[in-house]
């Protein structure tokens, strides 16, 4: 149990970035979607 996180990372270490800045982007447009920015509007 102790060896899986380190596995894990070592096996999909350049995978690890790509899928953290597409859940940030995900959630951004989540947010965005459920909050749009109302200053844009003119």
């Amino acid at each position: 149990m102790t060896s899986l996180p380190s596995t894990y990372f070592g096996l999909f270490y350049p995978y690890n970035i790509l899928i953290a800045i597409i859940l940030v982007i995900l959630f951004r447009i989540l947010i965005w979607l459920y909050f749009p920015p109302q200053e844009r509007r003119t």
